[in-house]
């Protein structure tokens, strides 16, 4: 026997479906603004790249996995705070960096297990 769906029922059912489907619309907007108020507030993207080309020249232990040009990264997007160094957004890569103390503060010892060699890092910000 075939069941019957009375009128009230689909509308119902109709009632319910729409209302699903609007509190799923709210909710991706909702996360999609979040997300572009967590970049806009207090947030800047940084290019990071990372590059080892001396040390590969230098024969430094590790290095050769980054031959012929040393890229071990190139112009990653990093959302850091505005007011961060270059070491928080060296953190906040998904780089293993390896630090010590020193007097002058924060020394970088490694990044990816490449060791400073004879000259130790240097970093530069918009080119210079």
């Amino acid at each position: 026997m075939p069941v019957k769906i009375r009128k009230k029922d689909k509308q119902r059912s109709d009632l319910r479906l729409l209302t699903l489907l609007l509190v799923l619309i709210l909710l991706v907007a909702t996360a999609c603004q979040s997300q572009e108020e967590a970049v806009s507030e207090g947030s800047i993207e940084v290019l990071l790249s990372v590059d080892c080309s001396n040390a590969v020249a230098a024969g430094v232990p590790g290095a050769d996995t980054y031959e012929p040009d040393g890229a071990v990264l190139t112009e990653a997007k990093i959302l850091v705070a505005e007011e961060s160094s270059v070491l928080d957004t060296l953190q906040a890569s998904d780089l293993i960096v390896n630090t010590s103390t020193a007097v002058l503060g924060v020394y970088v010892k490694s990044i990816q297990g490449i060791s400073e060699g004879k000259g130790g890092w240097i970093f530069s910000i918009n080119g210079e």
